[in-house]
């Protein structure tokens, strides 16, 4: 919807998401979600784990991870599969893809508007 200029294209397509977001439908994707953040808190738990790091402070780039359960929530939740990236503890390519490309559409619908 960033991309849509057009006040009545933006009013319709809000119209048909409304109904992605009502109390039901979140209701319906909650076991999707929680999956993904409780598969997101287990591998951070292993990442920090005693056991593998001598050092006591161990650094990790919360970034990405927050990055990859995102992005294995909306592709279940999208697509209807996840894109593994918390499963491989590594970026999906459609992940650099995607966020290379966001950066460049708000510039474009500043020009078209």
């Amino acid at each position: 919807m960033v991309t849509t200029a057009d006040v009545a294209d933006h009013a319709r397509m809000r119209k048909v998401m409304n109904r992605a977001f009502a109390p039901w439908a979140l209701r319906a994707q909650e076991p999707t979600v929680e999956a993904s953040v409780s598969l997101l808190v287990e591998r951070l738990g292993e990442q920090v784990a005693p056991s593998q790091h001598d050092d006591p402070v161990v650094e990790t780039n919360t970034v990405d991870w927050y990055d990859y359960v995102a992005f294995d929530i909306v592709g279940d939740l999208g697509f209807g599969g996840s894109f593994q990236c918390l499963q491989s503890v590594s970026p999906h390519p459609w992940l650099a893809l995607i966020f290379g490309s966001l950066k460049g559409m708000p510039l474009a619908a500043a020009a078209r508007y």
